[in-house]
């Protein structure tokens, strides 16, 4: 078969695996071709009746578990409503319900991650998972800051994605965490220090958070794929606008960075840039200029 010596030990290994060799009777030196017939049940009799029993047990543990829903419902339930809502404090658990979710998709998923990147709580795995989302023909839209435009490591991935067939946009307002499945499972990070996840399955609170994605949607512009010095620039600007609005607002730097999306001390240089060039000797003369520099924009006194 003009097979080497490597390539012939590697293509013996694999039929044997494969149940279509076995030793001579006679000779154990002795290689004898096994019918596929034969070969077939030898080799995926073990696998079916292991397939067989998972499904044995699956069965088993979501009767168990269906059985509970009446008790549940009447005591840690409380009344109609509270499962809907659950909190999941553990994230490796939280993780692992939201790559389910992100399996079992069927027609669109919405995520919204704040912030200068991807982080590794919710979104990234969406948009990680992103050949098999949208692999199925299931629709992927997300919505970032404008400062993860400034971030190489996720504009590598949001440009694989976008290539897949997703849409991703940007925005220089605030906006929460979250991932919405199929318009039916909300998932929001918890307010707060507290780790983890909230799972929302109220239609009502669902549609809610769908409409407040695309109210930010609709306000936002499509993610550069190629690099725009144009572009860079406005985004940089509208960050700025940002800044300046709730510097008028009286916001600390801490709230504000949150906000716009950046870290901590990237937003205290840009507030000092600005003090700098509004020629401001504090905060609260800084606040005071900006009021008035609106005010003069207006056409009103100051």
């Amino acid at each position: 078969m003009g097979l080497d010596g490597k390539e012939a030990d590697k293509a013996l290994r694999l039929l044997k695996r494969l149940g279509l060799l076995r030793t001579g009777a006679d000779d154990n030196r002795q290689l004898v071709a096994v019918p596929p017939q034969s070969a077939r049940m030898q080799v995926l009799g073990p696998l079916l009746r292991d397939m067989q029993l998972a499904q044995e047990r699956i069965n088993e543990i979501q009767e168990d578990l269906n059985a509970l829903v009446p008790a549940y419902e009447e005591g840690v339930g409380q009344g109609p409503g509270r499962h809907d809502v659950e909190q999941v404090c553990d994230l490796e658990l939280a993780r692992r319900i939201i790559l389910e979710l992100l399996a079992s998709a069927r027609t669109e998923v919405l995520a919204a991650e704040p912030g200068g990147g991807l982080s590794p709580e919710l979104t990234v795995d969406s948009l990680e998972r992103a050949d098999d989302v949208l692999g199925r023909g299931v629709r992927l839209r997300a919505v970032l800051q404008h400062t993860a435009q400034f971030n190489q490591g996720t504009i590598a991935g949001i440009e694989r994605v976008c290539e897949l067939g997703a849409r991703v946009r940007t925005t220089a307002a605030g906006f929460g965490r979250m991932l919405v499945v199929d318009a039916t499972t909300a998932v929001l990070a918890l307010s707060g220090p507290q780790p983890g996840v909230a799972l929302v399955h109220d239609p009502s609170v669902v549609a809610f958070i769908i409409d407040c994605f695309e109210r930010t949607w609709t306000g936002a512009a499509d993610f550069p794929v190629q690099y725009s010095k144009a572009q860079t620039m406005a985004a940089a600007s509208e960050v700025r606008q940002a800044i300046v609005t709730l510097l008028v607002e009286g916001e600390n730097d801490k709230r504000i960075a949150e906000r716009v999306g950046l870290s901590l001390r990237s937003c205290q240089r840009h507030i000092a840039e600005i003090m700098k060039d509004l020629g401001a000797r504090n905060r609260l003369h800084a606040g005071f200029l900006l009021h008035r520099k609106a005010a003069e924009s207006a056409g009103r006194p100051a």
